[in-house]
């Protein structure tokens, strides 16, 4: 049972992934016109940026504060 909801709860955050990358896509080409790459560039460097200190600073302060709940 749970490696069904395992595998249904992936499938649907396939589909938002793919529904949110084609928005942003479609909304920066509308918004930014001939400086639409650039705009993505910054936006997918920020993400990644983001995915990389995230975590860092996330077990930085598990390792100072611990399981405080």
């Amino acid at each position: 049972m749970f490696e069904a909801f395992c595998f249904i709860l992936r499938i649907f955050e396939g589909l938002g992934l793919g529904a949110y990358t084609t928005a942003s896509f479609a909304i920066i080409c509308s918004e930014f016109g001939e400086k639409a790459a650039s705009t993505f560039a910054i936006i997918e460097a920020s993400v990644g940026m983001g995915l990389l200190i995230g975590p860092t600073i996330g077990g930085g302060l598990y390792q100072v504060f611990g399981d405080v709940v």
